[in-house]
């Protein structure tokens, strides 16, 4: 490595230390090695934004899936590079590796009709030496100079800023898509089920009724309700697999925005995926209004603001989506209850209000729903 290049990697770190992240018995992965690799490789790939003259960063902090840098170009520009080791030929399917390619797909797909950031330029790399190094997914896009929209204030640009973020989200989940659920296959450019059935077993069976059952935490008829309701309203459901996002009506840290409330970015698409988009908007939305305590007419001028970013009535509501809505839902809840029940277990709500208020809402909602009344109609105190 040239000094030239040298003295353009900003690690952050002394040059003895490793920047990086262990996952069970896998190899930590250096950030600085990383970095060195980008000053080489970007220049070579990308001539017309890189040159020597290039300063590498890593992103103070990292995701868990990809790894993150950003990379200051040719005057004036500033880039985001994002790494993800590929798969090994022994490693069984990586949800991390489909996450990375299912964003690609998603920004590129959405192209103009969604603000993102501009895909750049991605592909396959070999970093490191021949033994020992590993090919790496390479994606990079341009940088935006925003903030995340759950900085707004006062109360009065928050709601505009909802009608704003709900028309978005309903232009996401008007984008069709191949296959049903979250995981994305690169190599068909469809998500992993090929049915709707599939798909809605799979997310039945990450329900875990049974224990939920043995923990007394529902009964029997409750579990028999649950299973018979999701059954009724979700199976024969009639709609045209969409793309969904799911956590951003009520996340704006995921809407990048500039000073005026205009909407230049949105990120984060782990949790996006395939199937009944709106249904499954609208219950994300809805499950975190609970979830944060919202309640009486504060949920109910929200969630209808929402609505009529969809162009939904609350008539229409009523007869086309609350049953829908609701079966998305306590499969939410049952889940989000088996997480809280092993972060209490585990000690980690103790010392934590909050997770310990949300824990309690998760079980009353979903009690609630399991005893036949409306999401909506919820009216959920803070623990």
């Amino acid at each position: 490595m040239n000094n030239a290049v040298e003295k353009n990697v900003e690690v952050g770190v002394e040059p003895s230390q490793k920047l990086g992240r262990t996952f069970g018995n896998h190899k930590i992965v250096d950030l600085t090695m990383l970095s060195w690799f980008l000053a080489d490789y970007l220049p070579m790939k990308l001539p017309k934004l890189f040159d020597s003259n290039l300063i590498v960063r890593p992103i103070q902090e990292q995701g868990w899936s990809n790894y993150t840098f950003e990379v200051s170009g040719k005057l004036p520009g500033r880039y985001i590079v994002r790494m993800k080791a590929c798969p090994t030929t022994n490693q069984a399917f990586d949800r991390n590796w489909s996450a990375y390619h299912k964003e690609a797909w998603i920004i590129a797909t959405l192209g103009n009709r969604i603000p993102v950031a501009e895909l750049i330029d991605e592909g396959i790399h070999y970093v490191g030496r021949k033994q020992g190094g590993r090919e790496y997914a390479i994606m990079v896009q341009s940088h935006l100079e925003c903030s995340g929209g759950h900085h707004l204030d006062p109360t009065s640009s928050k709601t505009q800023f909802l009608r704003r973020i709900a028309s978005v989200c309903k232009s996401i989940n008007e984008t069709p898509t191949k296959g049903y659920g979250n995981s994305f296959d690169p190599k068909t450019e469809s998500f992993e089920f090929s049915t709707w059935q599939e798909c809605l077993d799979e997310w039945i069976a990450e329900c875990p009724l049974g224990e939920l059952v043995a923990r007394e935490e529902l009964s029997e008829a409750q579990a028999t309700f649950f299973e018979r309701r999701v059954h009724e309203s979700l199976a024969s459901l009639s709609f045209r697999p969409a793309l969904f996002h799911g956590d951003l009506l009520l996340n704006w840290s995921n809407a990048l925005v500039d000073p005026n409330g205009g909407i230049k970015g949105i990120i984060d698409w782990e949790f996006g995926g395939s199937g009944p988009a709106k249904y499954y908007e609208l219950m994300t939305a809805l499950y975190v209004m609970i979830r944060d305590g919202m309640g009486g007419d504060e949920l109910d001028s929200q969630y209808r603001i929402i609505k009529n970013a969809y162009g939904i009535s609350s008539t229409r509501y009523d007869r086309d989506y609350r049953h829908a809505v609701d079966a998305l839902m306590m499969m939410q809840a049952c889940k989000k209850v088996k997480r809280y029940i092993l972060a209490e277990l585990a000690g980690e709500m103790e010392g934590h209000p909050w997770r310990q208020a949300f824990a309690a809402r998760a079980r009353c909602l979903l009690h609630q729903l399991c005893a036949g009344q409306c999401a909506f109609q919820s009216t959920l105190l803070a623990a």
